[in-house]
């Protein structure tokens, strides 16, 4: 059986990072996959070389070069999770919660304005939430309660993303979805604290695990993660993220726990309400013998010339 070869678009990890994503490539080595990291370039590259020399590519940085490689990788046919036009859009919250209002999840009323003054009538039945269009891990978001708050934010070239402020009446929900298995965190609710804080467990109920699945539907993905907050018995969706941080986490908790067990194959672990209907519904493959162990923190690999173009 042919060796799988992954390759990551992501960033240079120190020996102490938080993140999840050395994990998960030294789980998929050891799981038998051959991983490279393709972002950040070790040397000059030549826009031409660009092309698909791996079977399955990870993008798990949303700015700068690992976008545009991501984007020059999909233009040839590469695979890539997640997609790099659904990457995109979901980066773009405007587009995003637009697509998830038409989907019928359940989201905040929404508001676009190029003058933030223009928004003080809305105050008047509550406060607002303003967030960056493009921005991730709660950085530039506001809770707006008066005029004179509305008047103090930047000027800025973006117009401005507005919802209605939903008071959660617990801790905010982390769901994250993994080939239509639907696992949750609660967290205490933190305006701008990063993700990767600590949370706890929770089996998410069968209602809840619909409403997250909805939203894959909406895009088109079976990976991904969603922000929930919970007022008057309704589920809100607050975020939506391609590949969170806490995705690799859940991922080589599986791996982990399978390899403990002597577990083979697509047998699940975790804390699910909701599993796909058939293996083939999960979208996520395995590997075979291991034949390359991923590079040291900040190491990277150029692509490979040995590997025909498609």
């Amino acid at each position: 059986m042919r060796t799988v070869r992954i390759g990551f678009l992501t960033r240079s990890f120190s020996p102490q990072t938080r993140s999840s994503v050395p994990l998960v490539m030294q789980a998929l080595v050891e799981a038998g996959a051959i991983v490279d990291v393709i972002h950040p370039l070790a040397d000059t590259t030549e826009l031409s070389q660009l092309r698909p020399q791996h079977d399955l590519y990870v993008l798990k940085q949303l700015s700068g070069l690992a976008l545009s490689i991501a984007g020059v990788l999909h233009s040839q046919g590469a695979t890539i999770v997640n997609p790099y036009p659904v990457t995109l859009t979901l980066n773009d919250k405007i587009v995003a919660f637009r697509i998830l209002q038409r989907a019928g999840a359940p989201v905040p009323d929404t508001f676009l304005t190029s003058q933030p003054t223009t928004l003080a009538p809305l105050l008047e039945t509550g406060p607002l939430i303003v967030k960056p269009i493009h921005g991730w891990d709660g950085h530039g978001i506001r809770v707006i309660s008066t005029a004179g708050e509305l008047a103090d934010l930047p000027a800025g070239k973006e117009p401005v993303f507005a919802q209605r402020y939903i008071a959660p009446e617990g801790p905010e929900l982390k769901m994250f979805a993994i080939g239509g298995r639907v696992f949750g965190v609660k967290r205490e609710v933190q305006l701008h604290a990063k993700d990767g804080r600590p949370g706890k467990p929770f089996t998410p109920g069968v209602e809840l695990c619909r409403v997250v699945l909805r939203c894959g539907e909406a895009f088109g993905i079976g990976l991904y993660g969603v922000d929930v907050i919970e007022r008057d018995g309704t589920p809100y969706i607050v975020d939506m993220n391609s590949i969170p941080s806490r995705c690799a986490s859940l991922l080589h908790k599986r791996s982990s726990t399978r390899k403990a067990a002597g577990i083979s194959g697509s047998t699940s672990t975790g804390r699910s309400a909701c599993a796909p209907a058939d293996a083939a519904s999960s979208g996520l493959r395995g590997s075979t013998s291991a034949t390359k162990r991923p590079r040291g923190d900040g190491d990277t690999a150029p692509m490979r010339s040995s590997a025909s173009p498609r």
